[in-house]
């Protein structure tokens, strides 16, 4: 197998984890919002945007420059995917913001940390989910 080969396979399996940790981010934000939540929920909800928000990034490029499949992970397509669902997620983040401000704005019926988790929840998710629907596009 060679390292084209092996990095065009990470690539597909990184697409599809960020649609699962999509999915499961906002199962778990729906979870602590309808139920109360716990502080063990709440903590594995951060922990999975935060895992999520660092996996965007180009980590493993940073840790092993001299890495043939990083580098192959990171080219320039990569790079431009990276910046256009980072700007999807800032516009999913926005409209999130602007719908709850309108449909809260008369009668809360969120708290102010449940408006936080669901605007961070969409700029992720729409972030993670346009990384990943560019990354399979690309791998056809």
């Amino acid at each position: 197998m060679t390292v084209v080969d092996v990095a065009e396979r990470k690539a597909r399996w990184r697409a599809f984890a960020f649609l699962f940790l999509g999915a499961l981010t906002v199962a778990l934000m729906a979870f602590n919002i309808r139920s109360g939540g716990s502080d063990f929920t709440h903590g594995i909800w951060v922990g999975v945007l935060a895992g999520s928000a660092i996996n965007l990034t180009p980590v493993k490029r940073w840790l092993r420059p001299n890495n043939a499949v990083a580098r192959l992970l990171d080219d320039e397509a990569t790079q431009q995917y990276r910046q256009l669902s980072c700007t999807v997620g800032f516009w999913g983040s926005a409209a999130a913001a602007i719908i709850l401000a309108a449909t809260t704005r008369f009668d809360a019926i969120l708290t102010p940390p449940e408006v936080a988790e669901i605007i961070a929840t969409a700029a992720i998710t729409s972030a993670m989910l346009a990384f990943a629907a560019l990354e399979l596009r690309a791998a056809r």
